[in-house]
């Protein structure tokens, strides 16, 4: 593991290509979520108390189910990372030999992939009411690839966007080979070509800001009685960013 990020990675695959997301992912889990759980796990064995009740009370959920959601919200924002990661190495990859199954099936997964990934930011924003990343959710729901996601894998028959007016859009089939390149005909006959891979750059680094600023949160949240610890925990993660 490099000196950059100091903490533990835990490599599921060895040739996984690790994102600053799944080094958020493993940092709030690592240095902010699994401490915590440790020592309240440790405190238990003497006192009769609930470690979810421990656990909302630490980091002030409003719900006793709140670890739960913590501990479900992180597992799928590392499997759904892991799903956006491996679809955008077809970006060199020849596609000369495509089959066309397997390719609708990678598209409409990764569409799905990044529908649950920002699903399980938003889940994370509202458990620690965070509000900075309210405005980023509203960026990614704005975004080309949510768009691709509502009008290809969501509502491709029947998109609607004010409720009185619907269109159908489908992928134009020898276009599929090319997410680079993807076209996406609409039920008036005009088409439009979509970069695929641009789309998921740019949800990304909003993805990458929203749990930036999660971090952030939390970090001055668990500490905010052990200043001298902030410093710490803040440059660890500032070393992602970079």
């Amino acid at each position: 593991m490099s000196e950059v990020f100091p903490f533990q990675i835990n490599h599921k695959a060895p040739d996984f290509k690790y994102t600053k997301i799944k080094f958020y992912e493993e940092f709030i889990r690592q240095e902010l979520v699994d401490p915590v759980f440790a020592k309240f796990r440790r405190d238990i064995e003497t006192n009769n108390m609930h470690i979810d009740l421990k656990m909302m009370q630490r980091f002030r959920f409003d719900k006793e189910d709140g670890r739960q959601f913590l501990i479900s919200s992180l597992d799928i924002l590392g499997d759904s990372e892991s799903a956006i990661s491996e679809f955008k190495k077809l970006r060199d990859t020849d596609h000369a030999r495509v089959n066309y199954a397997e390719m609708y099936l990678r598209i409409y997964g990764v569409l799905a992939a990044v529908y649950i990934h920002s699903q399980a930011i938003d889940t994370l924003s509202e458990l620690f009411k965070v509000e900075e990343v309210k405005y980023i959710l509203k960026k990614i729901d704005e975004s080309e690839i949510m768009y691709m996601r509502h009008i290809i894998s969501a509502h491709p028959l029947n998109f609607s966007t004010d409720r009185k007016t619907t269109e159908s859009f489908q992928l134009v089939r020898i276009s599929v080979s090319q997410p680079c390149s993807l076209q996406i005909r609409n039920h008036q006959g005009v088409f439009k070509d979509h970069n695929l891979f641009n789309y998921l750059d740019e949800y990304e680094k909003l993805a990458e800001n929203a749990l930036q600023q999660l971090a952030t949160k939390m970090i001055r949240l668990l500490y905010c009685t052990n200043v001298d610890r902030i410093p710490e925990l803040i440059d660890k993660l500032d070393k992602i960013k970079r």
